[in-house]
Formats: structure tokens, C-alpha cells, sequence
């Protein structure tokens, strides 16, 4: 049976328990999280670099360890519940970022670093090779902090900051030792920053939507309250929807099954690689569209708040809104932009990805096909990287532009490690250097505090011979004063 634990847990296990709760892309206390973090933490400054209270982040793990999945009070410390998302994803058994792949992302950092675009196309073939899970949680936490790092002015929290403080619990090797973690980090810290800029082509909106579950592809299914998720869109039974997921079959948590391949023509014809504005790009079960969104209390604003709720990743569906109480967490600027670049995301996918798949079939405007094509990728990490790296939705490869590939990153990785190799030289010579300057102060210290003492027992020494003649002197003035009594004595 499924464990109701969150920290310590697989992601896969903490999804397949979460399923029961309704259906999501991300657990929910990052859900939550993240939620929290966005309506009262844009502005708070070292967000995720200063610490929470120990105590009430205790409190909370054990609470979400004991199933349940509590909202945060809005007096809740902000550095608290950052404090708790990090520690989730530290605590993972293993990252976010597989260990299987772990040095293939420190090759794509080294490879960012000499030609931004093959190392562009590198990170995308890796991306591809993540299990379901893992890829739905990094994509949802790389926006997540580009829309922290929005704010950067104010939370002075950069895309780099934010890279240095998240990547480490993302991306980090199975053995921790400090050697191993000091090479790897340059690497890291470049991928992250990449991944948090770039997310909009590295985590393209219409991989968002996966293939629909076989089971429910023709399935219309009564509302489903989610009190417990964190950001949902309201479901509408009338509605249009797609199914997001296909975490309800046990064997489904990693990678996409070969029978979700087929869809309902009439099912999912409509919301297709879509717009912001008519298709919320959020990642739940089920997506209504604008039109037959119920509306809740506080939704009842402007009419560019109800085109924004519309199409928000971010979009609230934990309970109604509060008319001043609760406030959502994004703000009009980034979905202004977002609509901007939704026509560069759809033209970014290789037209490699529209001719593979499994019977899929020619055609790009089916939901199914398309998020089928795009996850197919997708295997879970027993599987062979380079056998699976063929159908990644990076640009087609022939043998001798692997071949070429390759040696670029094998001259790369020679030349960092000549570079390496003669700052590991610098660095030693300079530490003989200062050990031998280190033993030479040392060295005079000793010295000195001898020279010290001696001329401490000269001083005493003459203190001595001071106090010795001051009384010698005494005496001769009592002789001397004798000796005149005496004489005038005699005079008389």
C-alpha cells in the first residue's frame, strides 16, 4: 500500500498516492508551496536564502507526513515555507534530476559554456530523457522561480542567486562528498540559470498537456472537489476538457504507455499546442476553458482579471476566493508576456517531433497526438539514454553529427581539464607559498616572544639592583646623619 509520507518518499510514490486527492502534475505541497510563496513572498527580501523557524517547519513536515495536505495561514512566515520546499527537495531519495543523468547535465553546462546553442540542444535531449514526473516538477519549478527572480529588485533574489540556492537540491550527485559537489557546481549553476531564463523553450506549453488516459478518453465525469490542491481550475462537467495524466495506472508514473497512443477524435480536437488566452495552460486533471469556467466570489473583477484568471498557470482553486482577503499571486505583466511568447513556444518544437511517435499519426491538431508525441521521450531511467535519445524532441541526428557532437564535448571537457588541471597547479603553488609564509611568522613570533622574555628578566633584574641601591642609599643618610650629631657633640 501506497505510504501517505511526503518527506523520504519517491515522487513517483508521493504522485500515485496523490492521485486519490485528485488528479495533479506536482505534489501538493509544492503545490501549496509555491501558491504561498507567490501571494506574500514576491517582495520578501532573501527569499529562499534566509532561514525559517525550525520549529513550525518541523510541525509542518510531520503534518504532511501524516497525510495530511494543511493550507498555510496567511501569518505563516514566508522563509518557513520556503525553508519546507527546500527541504522536500532535498530530502527526495533521489533528485528531481536522475543520478543516472547527473554527469550528462554537468556535460550540458560545460557545453552552455562554450556554444550556447549545442549546449541549448544537448539540455533539450536530456530534458526529454526524464521520467513524467521529474520533467512536470522541473518545468513547474523553473517558471516558478522566473516569476520569483521578476521581482528581483525588490527580493533581491537573481536568476543566479536563485540557481545557486535551488540547483544544489535539484541537480546532485549520489555520492555528496565535497570534492565531487566543488566540480559539479559551476556546471550546475550555469544549467539552472538556463533552464529559469530559458524555460519557455526548454518547457514549451504544449508539452504541458500529456497523452489522455485510455480509460478516460471518452469518459464524462461529475466534478471533482479538490479543497486539497493548491492552485486547480474549478471543473466544469459541460465543458470541454483534457485529461492531463496518466498517473492512475500503476505502471504509468515514469514514462507513457504505449495505449495512450489513441484518442477520442472529437474529444480532443479543440484545445490543440493552444493559446494562453483560450486554453488555461495549467498543470491539473481537468481544464475548462474561459467561457464554461464557473465563477467564484472574488472572480467577479474586470474583465482583463477574468481574461488573466483564464489563462494563469498559476490559477486558485483551493477554495473561493476571499473578496480582499486573498490575492492572486501573479501578476498582469507576466501573462501579458507569457501571451507574447506563446506563438515562439509552439515554433520552437522540431519538426522531428510531429513525424515520431507511435500511431500517432500525421496530423498536428489533435491535443492526444501531439502531447503524445512530445512525452514519448519520456522513459523512466532503467531504460538506455542513448537508445532513447532518438526519439527526444530535440533536432534529428544522423551518426556523424553524433560523432561530432561528441568530440566537441570530449575537446571541451580535454581543454577544462587542462584549465583545471593548471589552477589545481596555481592553487598548490600559492598554499606552499603561504605555508611557507605562514611557518616564517611563525617562526618570528617564536622570537620575538623569547626576546620578550628576556628582556622581561633584564627588566626585573634591574628592578632588583634599583630597589638595592635605594636602600643602601637610605642607609648612608642615617650613617651621615650619626656621624654629624657626633661631631657637633664634640665641638661643644
Amino acid at each position: 500500500s501506497l505510504s501517505p509520507a511526503v518527506f523520504g518518499q519517491h515522487l513517483a510514490e508521493t504522485m500515485a498516492y496523490e492521485q486519490k486527492l485528485g488528479q495533479q502534475q506536482v505534489p501538493i505541497l509544492v503545490q501549496k508551496s509555491t501558491e504561498f510563496i507567490l501571494e506574500h513572498g514576491l517582495a520578501e527580501e532573501g527569499i529562499f536564502r534566509l532561514p525559517g523557524q525550525d520549529n513550525l517547519v518541523r510541525q509542518l513536515r510531520d503534518a504532511f507526513d501524516a497525510g495530511e495536505r494543511p493550507s498555510f495561514h496567511r501569518d505563516t512566515d514566508v522563509h518557513t515555507v520556503a525553508s519546507l520546499f527546500k527541504l522536500y527537495l532535498r530530502e527526495l531519495p533521489e533528485p528531481v534530476v536522475p543520478w543516472l543523468q547527473y554527469e550528462d547535465f554537468l556535460l550540458c553546462g560545460q557545453a552552455l559554456e562554450a556554444d550556447e546553442t549545442k549546449g541549448h540542444q544537448e539540455l533539450l535531449k536530456q530534458l526529454s530523457l526524464l521520467p513524467r514526473d521529474n520533467y512536470n516538477l522541473l518545468s513547474y519549478i523553473c517558471r516558478f522561480l522566473y516569476e520569483i527572480q521578476l521581482n528581483s529588485s525588490v527580493n533581491k533574489m537573481s536568476v543566479d542567486n536563485l540557481a545557486t540556492v535551488i540547483g544544489v537540491n535539484l541537480i546532485r550527485p549520489r555520492v555528496e562528498d565535497p570534492a565531487t559537489i566543488m566540480r559539479g557546481t559551476p556546471q550546475v549553476q550555469k544549467v539552472m540559470t538556463v533552464m529559469i531564463s530559458d524555460h519557455e523553450k526548454l518547457f514549451p506549453p504544449s508539452k504541458d498537456v500529456p497523452p489522455s488516459p485510455p480509460a478516460q478518453k471518452n469518459e464524462k465525469k461529475a466534478p471533482v472537489p479538490r479543497s486539497s490542491v493548491g492552485w486547480g481550475a474549478a471543473e466544469d462537467p459541460k465543458a470541454p476538457r483534457v485529461s492531463t495524466q496518466m498517473r492512475g495506472h500503476p505502471n504509468s508514473s515514469s514514462s507513457p504507455g504505449p495505449a495512450a497512443t489513441s484518442s477520442s477524435p472529437g474529444e480532443d480536437t479543440e484545445p490543440t499546442l493552444g493559446t494562453w488566452k483560450t486554453q488555461p495552460r495549467k498543470r491539473t486533471q481537468t481544464l475548462p476553458t474561459k467561457k464554461s469556467s464557473p465563477a467564484a466570489p472574488g472572480e467577479k473583477g474586470s474583465r482583463e482579471r477574468n481574461n488573466v484568471l483564464a489563462s494563469d498557470f498559476w490559477k486558485s482553486s483551493t477554495r473561493p476566493l476571499a473578496s480582499d482577503g486573498h490575492k492572486r499571486t501573479l501578476s498582469h505583466d507576466l501573462f501579458k508576456l507569457l501571451d507574447l511568447h506563446r506563438a515562439p513556444a509552439h515554433d520552437s518544437i522540431p519538426p522531428s517531433q510531429a513525424e515520431s511517435g507511435e500511431g500517432s499519426g500525421s496530423s498536428p491538431s489533435p491535443a492526444s497526438s501531439i502531447s503524445e508525441k512530445e512525452f514519448l521521450p519520456c522513459f523512466s531511467p532503467s531504460h538506455e539514454p542513448r537508445e532513447a535519445a532518438s526519439a527526444t524532441g530535440s533536432p534529428a541526428e544522423d551518426p556523424s553529427a553524433e560523432q561530432q557532437s561528441r568530440e566537441f564535448l570530449q575537446s571541451v571537457i580535454l581543454k577544462l581539464e587542462k584549465e583545471m588541471e593548471a589552477q589545481r597547479n596555481d592553487y598548490e603553488e600559492q598554499i606552499k607559498s603561504l605555508q611557507k609564509e605562514n611557518y616564517e611568522a611563525w617562526a618570528k613570533v617564536v622570537r620575538l616572544n623569547q626576546d620578550m622574555e628576556r628582556e622581561k628578566m633584564k627588566s626585573e633584574e634591574l628592578e632588583l639592583r634599583l630597589r638595592s641601591t635605594e636602600r643602601l642609599r637610605e642607609e648612608l643618610e642615617k650613617k651621615t646623619k650619626l656621624l654629624q650629631e657626633e661631631i657637633k657633640n664634640l665641638t661643644r
